[in-house]
């Protein structure tokens, strides 16, 4: 019978814990909703999205690799300008100017190269970017974020369910970066795949052993590839829906009323799930069922009646330290806590209650401490967050990255924890136990000094205790200190004045001897010392103050030298930018005296050239109006590097005649060039070419072309020739343009293109040494006006050379200031004294 009860008893208990884990499990599934759908996920990358591009590929693993896609600028319009041809996806309409229409032509085919380029490139770097996303975040929070392969989606809205859009095979992944070329690859890590069911309530599984199995064969899947996947997940949804079926199929298809599945594998980047303590708490009770038995830990919370059995052994030596019958420990305490660390040595269950404020918080941390010494793991619950911190923060500095504490879901947090669990493993890894005992050898010594100091620092205060109740003597006083301190004090009104001429200390002899107290009072009573104390004060130079004679006769003759120097330029002192330039620095003003000579000289050079344009754009550079000629050279910048490359097309040998316009004829030899490309014609012994019914069209048509043009002597009957022609009558037609960009009144003269080309270099390079002296004249304006002077007037170069004199003028005017200072300093020095009528 006593069996029969004991059995009971022990079913009962057992029946109470299992319940209790149900609970606690069902409890955090209810508390952890997890996703339905992979809306809900950080990031999802599906692979059958992912662009045909060389720089992305895909396999069994790596999973996935995107290079880095470098962009490509686009090549610029030169010589015109366009809108918007930056963007790959709008082609830029061509100008209206029939010659930019020309070079708009000829940019067009290398622009829509790079167009159709950069459009493949854009979707490939758009995703390399969003996967970089990922690997960022994820490497930044480990504990927080993980990646997964998903695979086969299961797609699902029965009545009376939220609708279901998530893969039902996962398996860890992870992102690396090679930091050198920038590519990224997923791969597979040393984990299985794993069958993801949460996302249903729990009475949508209907066969939750049948799944165990499922997960058993998802673990041992080779790779994650559409047959492996296929075959499993086909599985799966038969076990949940009667009308569920697998589909092969690459898009995700709406949730409907029957289960479907489809391969859609994807990259997933999600929150952690706290699934695994539902997990664990299934355990937990599948263990508790299958042996019967309550374990001795896990009965008192399930039996308010268990009493564990007091421990045999006596408390084992932790962080208690006995120093001279006082008891310490890393943390201080009262009897009450001390009390407390030593019931929880030898007691199984410890009770401790107290109002806010009386220090539980500390005792726990003190209590961690203790427990900690004797080499046991200690957890620590709470119904807060923050009253985990709070114990946490108050451990020791020591030991306090040696708490595992999961507290919260943050960055910080998760960076504590990672911090923890490093220090942890490193200190298992790295321990050696002969570095420990020397670490307790040194704390241990550390006590005993401290000891020792204690009983020194113990000894002093009783020898000052004895000193202050001992009489003493000193000086002829007698009682202890404080009476003969008071006394010294009420005899301070009398001798205080002494400390006005020296300072002595109480227990040091006299600094005078009587004979020199005797000798010094007679001193204070000589009647003869007293007659002439009033003409000993008189008032009296400092000679160490002054210069000597020598030094002054030299002072005074720099003085008059400079003098005579400053006066010989008084008539250049008139000048309105002489008092604004003495303010300048000396060195500020041999710059300026510098550039303004240069700029003279060089206006001046400019003025003797014999181009006829050069008068009227220097008289516009000179008075601030060059802003219309740097318009201009630039327009013939470009003009003369496009005459300049067709010139050197053409060469220097080549000569191209044309009886007429040649504008009518360049279709014509456009035509001709296309049909001939490099080949030539059958011509006669006049060179021209031979035309007869079976003639092609593009050479009876160029027939005024063969008349009008000669090309080295010849009419261009073969493609070399034609091309010459074409390449002249750009020339000619550029050289056109160069000529009109000009001013009006300029002469061009007239010969060969190639001398005409060398004409306009000429001319192109004087004037780029104009605009030089242009942009030299608007820096000089801005530096002047810095410095607050005024423009001296640039058309009159005498005028700007003799406001570059003025800095001579200003240097001599400051010398003669510096040579005054010494006597003036001189003077200051002798006037207070020469003030008063007893100097």
């Amino acid at each position: 019978m006593v069996e029969d009860a004991d059995q009971a008893g022990r079913s009962a208990l057992v029946g109470r814990a299992v319940r209790l884990f149900e609970f606690l499990g069902r409890t955090q599934q209810l508390r952890t909703q997890p996703p339905r759908t992979t809306d809900a996920y950080r990031a999802v990358h599906w692979l059958g999205d992912l662009p045909g591009h060389p720089a992305v590929s895909t396999g069994e693993d790596p999973v996935l690799t995107i290079d880095r896609v470098a962009r490509v600028e686009p090549p610029p319009p030169e010589g015109f300008g366009l809108d918007g041809w930056d963007d790959p996806a709008i082609t830029p309409a061509p100008p209206q100017d029939p010659v930019l229409r020309d070079r708009y032509d000829v940019w067009l085919p290398a622009w829509l190269a790079w167009a159709e380029r950069e459009l493949a490139d854009r979707d490939a770097r758009a995703r390399y970017g969003q996967l970089f996303a990922s690997y960022v975040a994820a490497t930044a929070n480990p504990e927080e974020l993980e990646l997964v392969l998903g695979a086969g989606v299961l797609v699902w809205a029965p009545d009376g369910h939220p609708p279901v859009r998530r893969h039902l095979v996962t398996a860890p992944v992870t992102i690396d970066l090679d930091d050198t070329t920038g590519r990224l690859t997923v791969s597979r890590v040393d984990a299985a795949a794993d069958v993801e069911l949460d996302m249903l309530d729990p009475g949508r599984v209907p066969n939750p052993g049948h799944v165990n199995e499922l997960r058993e064969h998802a673990a041992a899947l080779a790779g994650l590839g559409p047959d492996e996947v296929g075959e499993l997940a086909r599985r799966v949804v038969h076990t949940l829906d009667a009308g569920g079926e697998y589909r092969d199929l690459a898009a995700v298809p709406a949730p409907a009323r029957h289960a479907v599945a489809v391969y859609a594998p994807a990259v997933i980047l999600r929150r952690r799930s706290q699934q695994g303590l539902v997990e664990i708490f299934e355990t937990i009770v599948e263990q508790l069922a299958g042996s019967g038995q309550v374990p001795a830990g896990l009965a008192p919370l399930v039996d308010p009646d268990h009493r564990p059995p007091r421990p045999a052994a006596g408390p084992v030596e932790g962080a208690l330290v006995r120093v001279d019958e006082d008891d310490f420990l890393p943390l201080p305490v009262n009897d009450t806590q001390l009390r407390i660390v030593r019931q929880v040595d030898v007691a199984a269950q410890t009770l401790v209650q107290g109002p806010p404020g009386t220090g539980k918080t500390h005792t726990a941390a003190a209590l961690l401490a203790h427990l900690l010494a004797q080499g046991k793991r200690v957890l620590v619950t709470a119904h807060t967050d923050r009253a985990l911190r709070e114990v946490r923060d108050k451990l020791p500095a020591a030991i306090r990255p040696l708490s595992v504490g999961v507290v919260g879901s943050s960055r910080e947090d998760m960076s504590d924890l990672k911090v923890a669990v490093g220090r942890i493993a490193a200190a298992a890894t790295e321990h050696d136990d002969a570095v420990a005992d020397a670490t307790v050898a040194d704390c241990l010594a550390v006590i005993e000094r401290l000891r020792l100091r204690r009983l020194e620092l113990h000894r002093q205060l009783v020898t000052a205790r004895a000193d202050e109740v001992r009489e003493h003597e000193h000086a002829g006083y007698r009682g202890t200190l404080a009476s003969i301190a008071r006394r010294l004090a009420e005899r301070e009104p009398r001798h205080g004045w002494l400390r006005t001429h020296v300072h002595v200390r109480a227990d040091a002899p006299p600094p005078l001897s009587g004979e020199e107290i005797l000798e010094w009072r007679g001193l204070l009573g000589d009647q003869a010392l007293a007659d002439d104390e009033l003409e000993s004060s008189g008032r009296l130079v400092d000679l160490t103050t002054v210069a000597p004679p020598a030094g002054f006769a030299e002072l005074v003759a720099a003085e008059a030298a400079a003098a005579r120097a400053d006066r010989l330029l008084d008539d250049h002192k008139a000048h309105q930018a002489f008092e604004a330039l003495r303010a300048v620095d000396a060195t500020a003003r041999g710059g300026l005296r510098r550039r303004l000579r240069e700029l003279a000289d060089e206006a001046g050079d400019l003025a003797r050239r014999p181009e006829t344009w050069m008068d009227g754009a220097l008289a516009d550079v000179r008075t601030g109006r060059g802003r219309a000629w740097h318009a201009r050279a630039g327009q013939l910048d470009t003009l003369t590097a496009r005459a300049t490359e067709l010139a050197d097309t053409l060469g220097p040998l080549r000569t191209v005649e044309v009886d007429g316009e040649p504008a009518p004829l360049v279709p014509l030899a456009q035509q001709l060039k296309a049909h001939l490309r490099d080949g030539s014609l059958r011509t006669g012994p006049d060179g021209l070419p031979r035309i007869g019914t079976l003639t092609p069209k593009p050479v009876k048509q160029a027939a005024a072309l063969f008349a009008s043009v000669r090309v080295d002597g010849l009419p261009p009957a073969d493609g070399p020739a034609v091309a010459a022609f074409l390449v002249w009558a750009e020339l000619t037609r550029v050289l056109a343009a160069l000529d009109r960009t000009w001013p009006d009144g300029v002469t061009t003269p007239s010969g060969t293109v190639h001398e005409r080309v060398q004409w306009h270099g000429t001319e192109l390079d004087q004037l780029h040494r104009l605009l030089a002296l242009s942009e030299a004249l608007d820096a000089e304006r801005h530096r002047l006006a810095d410095a607050g002077l005024p423009r001296p007037d640039w058309t009159d170069l005498d005028a700007v050379r003799a406001y570059a004199d003025l800095v001579d003028v200003a240097a001599a005017a400051d010398a003669h200031a510096a040579a005054t200072v010494p006597l003036r300093r001189i003077e200051a020095t002798l006037a207070p004294v020469a003030a008063h009528a007893d100097a």
